[in-house]
């Protein structure tokens, strides 16, 4: 209870000079209490279930809470019948507007002949909105209409805010909404349409589109400037049903699709992904991501991109990332796992070339420090990376966030290298009797990865220390002595993997480094 007081005081004090409205111990319903609502007010909604089609006020600055005293305990029902929450601004200044604390469902949208319909769990033209610690599930757009139409943001659309505002979607859960029988769909859980927002700590899982011709998707940005911080974007599926044009694209962005938008996405696992594009004639762009950028710009920073998949085996263009722009402009791609099956480039480039660093791609690609060697995941459905991963300790820590996924510390153990993709494994050395840091500055391996040819710096005291080089397999390929302060090694007959580089000194003391051989 003490818990629950805090909270709500908290929120009082946030808004100390409005009014609090309670539903439904003074109004009935939520709508009542937004009716009444001056600008600034908080409405405060009690754990319940509130089969409601809400139109939000033409009042500005509203606070829409639930009262937090049980998890996922106020509930707005759309009943089927109409979006969940219409917020469509008139005003000429801008619409702020918060919706904290709530489960959204059974939005349901039946899309016209030749028009669109969007946004059937939360809905926002003309406003900034703040979204946190809501459920959105089981909100559906369809169509029992054969002519062409569109649909998207199944659970949430937004449009046209202004470019000096932005929108926050954050610790959000989006599952089960579907878009169905429309000509074409896109941005099933999120689409953003001119209206850039900052996505954190979100998931984005189970959620499905089956539709006739296009489909562009999970998350959908189109000229909307975009962080996605700290997500799951898993097991959703996509599917088209209708033939069309032999080679054209069918499916774009499996998980993410970005168009002439700035997107940074750091910290995010997008897996497991199902794509099935009508026929194996039909094009799928990106199964993780789709990005087509004409002088905007792509990160991805410390993320994980594996086991996406086109279910018919069909090629794929960007099996991890598909990345399009005729107008150069810095995109980077630094500390990845990249980890698709099936056939097609992981990183598929259309015009310019994305650079890439520090990834671990399967097949392969072209940059500083990358490697292709197994990222040793826990499981096919855990991408945690096990102790003997060849992704540990081997990222550039400029480009690392301070958190992983996880919300750990990054890197782990301090003065190390980050780890690889999402997640930070705090194992990331092997030593006896000492704890040693490869980041020591009086012992260097470079370059690591290496394909083969490295070099060992040392300072005078590890002269005539022991040096082992064992294999993951616990193997001894290599005994010796260090002999001066700079010693080149040459290892190009040993095979790709992790080993460890293990320096006794005259006391004893190992220290113990990790080399990657990627070839």
């Amino acid at each position: 209870m003490k818990r629950i007081i805090t909270i709500l005081f908290i929120t009082l004090s946030l808004h100390a000079f409005s009014t609090v409205r309670l539903v439904p111990s003074q109004y009935s319903t939520i709508q009542l209490a937004l009716n009444a609502a001056k600008a600034g007010d908080t409405i405060l909604v009690s754990k319940g279930l509130y089969r409601e089609n809400i139109i939000w006020p033409q009042t500005n600055n509203l606070h829409l809470i639930s009262d937090i005293s049980s998890k996922n305990s106020a509930i707005i029902d759309g009943r089927d019948s109409g979006r969940v929450i219409n917020v469509n601004w008139t005003g000429s200044k801008i619409l702020l507007a918060e919706i904290n604390g709530f489960v959204i469902q059974h939005g349901f949208i039946n899309v016209p002949a030749h028009q669109g319909g969007r946004g059937a769990g939360v809905y926002a033209l003309n406003a900034s909105l703040k979204i946190q610690n809501c459920l959105f599930r089981e909100n559906n757009i369809t169509s029992t209409s054969a002519i062409q139409n569109s649909g998207g943001g199944a659970a949430l659309h937004i449009e046209s805010t202004p470019k000096a505002y932005d929108n926050l979607i954050s610790n959000c859960v989006f599952t089960n909404n579907t878009i169905t029988e429309v000509t074409n769909g896109s941005g099933t859980a999120i689409e953003l349409d001119n209206a850039s927002a900052t996505v954190n700590n979100i998931t984005v899982s189970n959620n499905s589109m089956s539709i006739d011709d296009v489909a562009d998707g999970t998350i959908y940005a189109y000229q909307s400037n975009v962080k996605i911080n700290a997500a799951k974007i898993e097991n959703n599926t996509i599917t088209t049903t209708e033939s069309i044009l032999q080679g054209a694209a069918a499916i774009k962005g499996g998980g993410i699709f970005i168009y002439l938008s700035n997107a940074v996405i750091t910290n995010v696992l997008i897996e497991n992904n199902k794509l099935t594009p009508q026929n194996a004639g039909l094009a799928l762009l990106g199964s993780g991501i789709y990005f087509y950028g004409e002088g905007s710009s792509l990160n991805i920073l410390n993320s994980t991109i594996a086991n996406n998949i086109r279910t018919d085996g069909a090629i794929v263009n960007g099996r991890g990332v598909y990345f399009s722009t005729a107008v150069a402009k810095k995109s980077v791609i630094a500390n990845s796992v990249i980890w698709n099956p099936g056939r097609g480039n992981q990183i598929y480039n259309q015009t310019q070339k994305a650079s890439a660093s520090y990834c671990d791609v399967l097949d392969g690609y072209n940059g500083i420090a990358n490697i292709n060697v197994d990222p040793q995941f826990i499981s096919s459905n855990n991408y945690h990376l096990q102790t003997s991963s060849p992704c540990i300790n081997i990222g550039n820590n400029k480009f690392a966030p301070a958190k992983d996924l996880d919300g750990h510390t990054r890197p782990s153990p301090d003065g190390t290298n980050a780890d690889l993709g999402c997640y930070e494994n705090a194992q990331n050395l092997v030593s006896s009797n000492a704890v040693a840091k490869s980041a020591s500055p009086s012992i260097h391996v470079y370059p690591n990865p290496s394909k083969g040819a490295f070099k060992l710096s040392v300072d005078e005291s590890f002269i005539n220390s022991d040096v082992k080089l064992i294999s993951a397999s616990g193997e001894t390929v290599y005994q010796g002595k260090i002999q001066s302060m700079n010693t080149n090694y040459n290892f190009d007959k040993l095979p790709n993997g992790v080993y460890h580089l293990i320096i006794t000194n005259s006391s004893q003391v190992e220290t113990s480094l990790k080399l990657v051989l990627s070839k």
